[in-house]
């Protein structure tokens, strides 16, 4: 935690942040994203509080936000402030929404509380808008594997509000260098495909690369040495195809219809049946996605259907 906290470089936010010059941030939960923000409104001059219950993370925050209150629950939280962010998890949102109507009362007029959720939706807050706070859900798209600003430089904000909080909320997404996206009604009908498609692209993505890198490891290969170009390789490929509105491109043995290099993959994965059923499952999901961009025919996709089946089957008996 603390490591996360020192020696941290100024960063220049990209938009101007003067509207918001005046404006007392506090902050509950201290996890990467809370911190992340805590740190970024520090550096501006204007976190005004923070609520974290973890002890060793309440001293490193003190240290690092000299003169800031660093307090241990809602309850000690006493002033009025322009903007809360909820930075806590999704099945707390709703009772920490609670705490704080009943915490601070009319000092919630006109104040405004945000929660990140990428899932639940602003009506969550719903406790806090009973003693007139304005409620947003703004959800940074990004990952925070650790609190660092700058990850928050560059970035899309999927936000649901009243019409009323927007230029609010749009000023504090610029001022942390992003772009707010207002969801549209659709989009926020099923918000949990717009979630699901943030937990494909990160969260995914890790776990398919910690798979090659268990396979370079079984195969005496150095990952830090033969992994790093082709996933940037690919990485880079794929990020320059959804700018230009393409599909990522698919090499490979599936993209060949080559069946007998991965009937031979599947073969000298039997000593190896963890990585041989993600190996299948993998591998399923990538035919489809190449059946559907039309590189193999739907009788080769049944093919490799049926292969990878048969060792998923062989697994399982």
């Amino acid at each position: 935690m603390s490591s996360d906290l020192h020696h941290i470089p100024p960063i220049s936010f990209v938009q101007d942040s003067s509207k918001l010059l005046h404006t007392s941030f506090g902050i509950i939960g201290a996890g990467k994203l809370g911190t992340t923000l805590a740190l970024a409104l520090h550096q501006k001059g204007l976190l005004s509080w923070v609520v974290v219950r973890n002890p060793i993370k309440r001293r490193a925050l003190r240290q690092a936000f000299e003169g800031v209150p660093v307090y241990d629950s809602i309850q000690h939280v006493r002033r009025k402030t322009n903007v809360i962010f909820l930075a806590v998890g999704d099945k707390e949102i709703e009772q920490c929404s609670i705490d704080i109507a009943r915490q601070l009362c009319e000092k919630l007029d006109g104040t405004m509380v945000i929660h990140c959720s990428g899932t639940l939706h602003a009506d969550t807050l719903e406790a806090c808008r009973r003693w007139g706070a304005e409620i947003v859900a703004a959800h940074p798209f990004e990952t925070f594997a650790t609190s660092n600003i700058r990850a928050l430089t560059g970035i899309a904000w999927g936000i649901e509000c009243d019409q009323t909080s927007e230029p609010m909320i749009s000023n504090i997404v610029r001022m942390f260098g992003g772009t707010p996206v207002m969801l549209s009604n659709s989009t926020l009908a099923q918000k949990s495909l717009y979630h699901i498609s943030a937990v494909i692209a990160s969260n995914y993505v890790s776990s398919v690369l910690s798979i090659a890198k268990h396979a370079a490891e079984i195969s005496n290969i150095e990952p830090s040495l033969f992994l790093p170009p082709i996933i940037r390789t690919t990485v880079e490929n794929s990020i320059l195809s959804l700018v230009n509105n393409g599909t990522p491109p698919l090499t490979g043995p599936i993209s060949r219809g080559d069946v007998a290099v991965i009937q031979t993959h599947l073969e000298n994965l039997n000593e190896y049946p963890d990585l041989q059923r993600q190996y299948c499952y993998l591998g399923l999901a990538t035919a489809e996605f190449a059946l559907q961009n039309l590189l193999i025919t739907p009788e080769l996709f049944s093919v490799m259907k049926t292969l990878f089946l048969k060792f998923l089957n062989l697994r399982q008996i």
